[in-house]
């Protein structure tokens, strides 16, 4: 080493950072059949693998799994799907039952054949939706020939037909009256008759004073606030945050769900919301629990907890026809959910768990200045505060007693012991 100082000097090569594009197309046109998933800042090099998507009303071409390997431009996986084919049977035998929810009233006109012949195949049905507004949407499944299929003809009563599935397509058809008005909702058609007043049925509640944790933190002494949060992680969230009457109310432990066992950790929760008509699954009859949910089935969640407010249109750019086209409006209506800058709300793209305590702590009307925090609560070690979600993620996490500033704003004045959930 020489007698005088010497300065030495470390380079970096920045990597740069690159996203790839999903596709959705149909296989004959080779038209997209639903909005492209665009996952960025990516490493090139890396090897990313996408799973195709379940699409209503389109059946998949494998193959179903596809791998790529990132490079600097030209990042993209393609699915393709051969749409399903709809036969329109006229002979049928019909059949309408009331259908009961918080916020609208409608019948079912349920389209079937109760015996014959045939040999086994998936038998298509779908869910056809009429709204007032003249929008119509279907949601497909499938029955397998030769299953007996259980009808329902009075919701009321319970009474029910009981029939072997035989056709190529089955229909049920959902025809909404937003205003409660009958005369069989302006967007439907044939078949549905005049609406049949029903009694109001309670929603569930939220509880909104008791000022609670709602969102536990992981073993390991963080948050992750900027994760996905999973499909059964939300509905344990929501059911911690019933209030006691309706918990007791729509307690359960059983669901249809193949993949929610008894043992679950999670059952209990998504038996109760399930039965509360806040949850449902998939077509194929999953509720995938471990799934990441999308910012477009929480908003639908929360929205099932109020009427619906649809007295302004949307201003996204990007949800019209979705099938959450009715949530998100009723959300974004009542302030409870923000789009992005360019005024889309990305209803597909998998929610944070920032992103989820944003809206259910508007929800639930909670909010503190990061002054008003209580010196005691806990502090977690991977939030700072000049993170934007930082005082959210505080008063979704903390158990506290608090006041009500003349300002206005919450004043936490003692933390308190998380509250157990049965």
């Amino acid at each position: 080493m020489p007698a005088h100082d010497v300065t030495l000097y470390a380079q970096w090569a920045k990597i740069g950072s690159v996203s790839y594009t999903v596709y959705y197309l149909d296989s004959e046109t080779h038209e997209e059949i639903r909005e492209p998933k665009v996952i960025s800042n990516q490493v090139p090099g890396d090897t990313v693998t996408e799973d195709a998507i379940d699409i209503p009303g389109y059946v998949k071409v494998p193959p179903t799994t596809k791998s790529i390997v990132l490079g600097e431009d030209d990042n993209e996986i393609k699915f393709y799907y051969t749409k399903q084919e709809v036969i329109e049977d006229a002979d049928y035998h019909e059949v309408v039952w009331k259908y009961e929810t918080g916020y609208n009233t409608g019948v079912y006109t349920n389209r079937y054949k109760l015996s014959g012949e045939g040999e086994p195949e998936p038998i298509q049905y779908y869910i056809e939706l009429h709204y007032d507004s003249g929008y119509t949407f279907k949601r497909y499944n499938t029955w397998t020939v030769d299953e007996e299929v259980e009808v329902i003809v009075d919701a009321t009563s319970g009474s029910a037909i009981t029939g072997t599935a035989i056709e190529t397509t089955t229909f049920i058809e959902l025809f909404y009256d937003r205003d409660r008005t009958g005369g069989g909702g302006g967007g439907g058609g044939g078949g549905g008759g005049t609406i049949i007043e029903e009694p109001e049925v309670p929603l569930a509640e939220l509880e909104k004073l008791d000022h609670f944790a709602y969102i536990i933190g992981y073993p390991e002494g963080d948050i992750r606030p900027l994760n996905n949060i999973t499909r059964e992680e939300v509905a344990m969230i929501f059911y911690r945050l019933l209030t006691d009457e309706s918990r007791d109310a729509f307690l359960s432990d059983v669901n249809p769900f193949p993949d929610v066992e008894g043992d679950r950790w999670s059952n209990r929760a998504i038996s109760t919301l399930f039965n509360a008509g806040i949850i449902s699954g998939y077509p194929d009859g999953t509720f995938r629990p471990s799934a990441p949910i999308s910012r477009a089935e929480f908003a639908t969640i929360a929205a099932k907890f109020d009427n619906l407010d649809l007295g302004m249109p949307s201003e996204f750019t990007d949800i019209v026809g979705h099938w959450a086209e009715e949530y998100i409006t009723s959300a974004e209506n009542k302030g409870w959910v923000n789009g992005y800058p360019d005024m889309t709300f990305k209803p597909d793209q998998d929610i944070t768990r920032a992103e989820s305590m944003t809206l259910i702590n508007n929800v639930l009307e909670r909010a503190v200045p990061k002054e008003n925090i209580h010196p005691d609560a806990m502090f977690w070690p991977d939030i700072f505060e000049d993170d934007w979600y930082f005082e959210i993620v505080m008063e979704a996490t903390n158990s506290h007693d608090y006041t009500i500033e003349e300002d206005g704003d919450e004043l936490w004045t003692e933390i308190k012991p998380n509250k157990v959930i049965p």
